[in-house]
């Protein structure tokens, strides 16, 4: 049996009830688009990837794309790519890594332009994975398990209003589908687990900041920076656009916000076309 690696951050979902609960979520996201090829980062001991495999219908090809070699020999000797799954590859490489078109020593892989993906994705890349998949590739349907306190804040009444999830929510229809417990993996982590989905919309009132990956990366980056204070007011987080008060000042004037004014979900969006109109 193939054992855990710290390093990379894998904790195999091993509870059966929980991991079919998961498959058949999983199974109607993907079926949106069943045209699509379907990816899976990290498949590792194989939990989600057996089954997936057997799927009809539901991809035009599945691309399972693993970092551990080990992990590689392990899901080779399965003999999952048989006769019966010639639609299925199995790629050695750094899934992050090719996300952001970085040299690496492994495989390279070059995302298709539309695909859905799954993923138990690891604690500690997770999120990032899913804040550059926006840039990179963002018409993405996907289900993911997440760490649960990252997964929540995609909720639209999350109270803990971030910038991750602000984020994913410019981009996809988010929904908490399945909480999973430690015990539902080996080894256990030390936290509880979440299964988000995500479909893909046409976002309109962002939609002139979203056409190619260069504008998204920008968008990106500003709205980092006003969340860099989560407790301050929009008033001093726009200091950290290097505004003057003069700038900051005519700004509230000119678009009528109360200087006061904090970021929520309700106005988080027009807020960002009015400052991304000051900063392009």
């Amino acid at each position: 049996m193939l054992q855990a690696k710290k390093k990379f951050s894998q904790n195999f979902l091993v509870d059966k009830n929980i991991r079919d609960k998961a498959l058949v979520i999983m199974s109607k996201i993907v079926s949106i688009r069943s045209d699509l090829p379907l990816i899976e980062i990290g498949p590792g001991a194989g939990d989600l990837t057996r089954e997936v495999v057997t799927w009809q219908n539901c991809y035009s090809s599945y691309i399972a794309l693993e970092i551990d070699i080990e992990a590689m020999e392990y899901l080779e000797s399965l003999g999952l790519k048989t006769n019966n799954h010639p639609n299925f590859n199995l790629i050695h490489t750094d899934a992050w890594q090719s996300l952001n078109n970085n040299p690496q020593s492994l495989t390279p892989f070059e995302f298709p332009q539309n695909f859905n993906l799954i993923s138990s994705l690891p604690y500690n890349i997770g999120s990032r994975i899913m804040v550059d998949l926006a840039i990179v590739q963002p018409r993405t349907n996907f289900a993911v398990i997440l760490q649960k306190e990252v997964a929540t804040k995609a909720r639209i009444e999350a109270k803990n209003f971030n910038f991750w999830g602000a984020w994913i929510n410019i981009f996809w229809r988010t929904k908490l589908e399945l909480i999973l417990p430690p015990s539902a993996f080996s080894p256990k982590p030390k936290v509880h687990s979440a299964l988000l989905t995500g479909i893909y919309y046409e976002n309109e009132v962002l939609a002139e900041f979203l056409t190619n990956e260069a504008k998204r990366a920008k968008l990106k980056e500003v709205l980092k920076l006003l969340f860099g204070q989560p407790s301050k007011t929009l008033y001093n987080n726009l200091k950290l656009l290097k505004w003057d008060k003069t700038k900051i000042d005519t700004f509230f004037t000119h678009n009528k916000i109360d200087v006061r004014t904090r970021l929520t979900w309700d106005n988080y969006q027009d807020i960002l076309v009015k400052v991304m109109g000051e900063v392009e």
